[in-house]
């Protein structure tokens, strides 16, 4: 019965939520997948003055440039025509994000994101990117806990690299 209010609960929250959408009020809306492929939507809140930093920030522009100057990204571009660049930045970020968070795991299906937590993409002062979110997972000796997820988002030698912390 739990499991069927919660995927209850899932399928609602995707339709109220939507998917990869920047609200007016600094609000994207996306969704993560749980180990097992479950879709999770999440809520990350993004200031105006971040929104504007991750705009002219080098780690965007290059990422503009390889992804809508390379002919291969084609069918990616058509298939989000009706998103704006930095939406289509976060939703790429996010999804790397939550990816190397679940590698980073000894127990990568146990992985769970948490919407409704204090989810931020930010850029701190001596640049590049900051993404941090809740999830749940089980540790090393098979016990469910909370963690917290940090990706940092840099330029490095002209190419985007990622660093993933989990406390």
């Amino acid at each position: 019965m739990k499991n069927i209010l919660f995927i209850s609960a899932l399928l609602i929250s995707s339709i109220l939520f939507g998917q990869d959408t920047l609200t007016q009020d600094g609000k994207f809306n996306t969704e993560f997948e749980t180990g097992f492929g479950v879709k999770v939507p999440m809520t990350f809140n993004v200031s105006g003055i971040n929104l504007e930093k991750i705009k002219s920030s080098p780690e965007f522009k290059v990422w503009e440039e390889q992804t809508f100057s390379n002919p291969k990204n084609a069918d990616y571009i058509e298939k989000n025509k009706n998103k704006t660049h930095i939406e289509m930045f976060l939703m790429s970020e996010l999804t790397m994000s939550s990816f190397f968070t679940k590698f980073k795991l000894k127990n990568g299906n146990s992985y769970t994101p948490i919407n409704g937590t204090s989810s931020l993409v930010y850029v701190p002062k001596d640049g590049g990117i900051n993404i941090t979110f809740n999830f749940q997972a089980q540790n090393g000796y098979g016990n469910m806990i909370y963690s917290t997820s940090i990706t940092t988002v840099k330029l490095v030698d002209g190419k985007i690299d990622y660093e993933t912390f989990v406390y």
